[in-house]
């Protein structure tokens, strides 16, 4: 979930963010709320027991 290499220019412009501010963070657990985060995560614990 890490940006490793590459920061695609949209997302900067889309976000306001520099690329300097988006290489090498956990956009996870930078960009999304803590609410999201626990809804990813459960979606993706039931899908995988389904």
């Amino acid at each position: 979930m890490k940006f490793r290499g590459y920061v695609n220019p949209f997302f900067c412009r889309l976000t306001g963010y520099t690329h300097k501010e988006v290489f090498g963070n956990n956009w996870f657990d930078n960009l999304l709320s803590c609410y999201s985060q626990q809804l990813i995560k459960t979606v993706n614990i039931i899908c995988q027991h389904s």
